[in-house]
């Protein structure tokens, strides 16, 4: 025997018997004691030598379990954890962070691990018996029609429509049809500008007053007469738009619906939202429009007074809106390989863009 100090675990008592790490058996020898009573499980160091095996140390300094390193269980603290034969080890269910995750604490908040398919949203990706796992095609980006000047969809490769963007323009890359007020009620002065911090694109839409106090009034967003979406009268649409002012206010959207003649049908405001200066904050608002109602748009206004100069404004972007009750992530046509390219890209998806060749 190779003259070897190492580590053990005792598999038997009396007589003395211990598997070294590494082993998969107990060896079958004469064991001598230098520790004291000894209990199996115990972690053991031992010198294994050309005349025997000697037990020359306890992990934990005391023999016979006794705060030695016990098999650990849910219900042991303070002890070492010891995998038992078969390589497990049993903790509390987590409650920090860094906690060891459980089986059943993986299991009641994953729902187990079935195997992941694509209409399996929410669990964890599971390879079949062949190794192969299954994942919802990438969605498609796209303009029903001209880019900047029609709807957006969002859909399946097989041309499944997933939602709609109902905004023709929705953030002010070419131009501001459907954003600016044509009857000059607002006393706005109103400049589409290039912005590489712009919350969609590169162009954000800037609103100025000339300086004095103003409250309680529009500063902009959809034009009362032009169409920034076609709506239904009777179904339920959620409306957002993005804001950046240059100093702290408190602002609100409103949903603005007209008729055929672009006369008001009505005006539905939201809830206030502090808006922080030089961040963008995302205003929405959800209604029905009435009867009458044949388009409509998002606005934004301040609520209370504010102080302009010369360098004050508030810039818009990113306007949406959806037949929704719920607010959804924004998206227009121009945002394809932006959302795609972290995702897993299916057999489904790549001979579709073959075919396209």
């Amino acid at each position: 025997m190779t003259d070897t100090w190492t580590w053990a675990t005792v598999t038997q008592a009396s007589p003395l018997r211990i598997k070294v790490d590494g082993d998969t058996t107990a060896l079958d020898a004469t064991t001598d004691n230098l520790v004291g009573s000894l209990a199996v499980l115990d972690r053991v160091r031992v010198h294994l030598h050309a005349d025997g095996i000697i037990v020359t140390g306890l992990q934990g300094g005391a023999g016979g379990g006794g705060g030695g390193s016990p098999e650990a269980t849910a219900a042991t603290p303070n002890t070492l954890a010891l995998r038992n034969f078969d390589g497990r080890a049993q903790f509390s269910p987590p409650v920090d962070f860094e906690d060891a995750a459980t089986k059943g604490y993986v299991d009641a908040n994953s729902g187990g691990t079935p195997e992941a398919t694509a209409a399996t949203p929410d669990t964890l990706a599971l390879r079949d018996g062949d190794g192969r796992t299954q994942f919802a095609s990438p969605l498609l980006f796209a303009w029903t029609g001209t880019p900047n000047a029609s709807e957006s969809v969002l859909k399946t490769v097989a041309g499944t429509e997933v939602r709609r963007n109902l905004v023709r323009n929705p953030s002010v890359e070419s131009d501001i049809v459907g954003w600016v007020p044509t009857n000059g009620f607002w006393e706005t002065v109103v400049t589409r500008t290039a912005s590489a911090s712009a919350a969609f694109g590169g162009y954000v839409l800037r609103h100025t007053l000339s300086d004095g106090d103003y409250g309680n009034r529009p500063i902009g967003g959809s034009d009362s007469g032009t169409s920034s979406a076609d709506l239904t009268a009777g179904v339920e649409y959620t409306g957002s738009i993005y804001v950046r002012p240059s100093i702290d206010m408190t602002l609100y959207a409103e949903l603005n619906f007209r008729d055929s003649g672009g006369g008001a049908v009505s005006n539905v405001n939201a809830d206030d939202v502090f808006c922080p200066a030089g961040q963008w904050t995302r205003l929405t608002k959800t209604a029905t429009p009435p009867a009458t109602t044949v388009y409509g748009g998002v606005r934004v206004k301040m609520s209370g007074i504010y102080t302009w100069d010369s360098s004050t404004y508030i810039d818009l972007d990113g306007m949406f809106i959806e037949q929704s009750s719920t607010l959804g992530d924004y998206f227009d046509g121009s945002q394809n390989t932006l959302q795609q390219a972290n995702q897993v890209a299916t057999v489904e998806y790549v001979q579709a863009l073959i075919a396209a060749l």
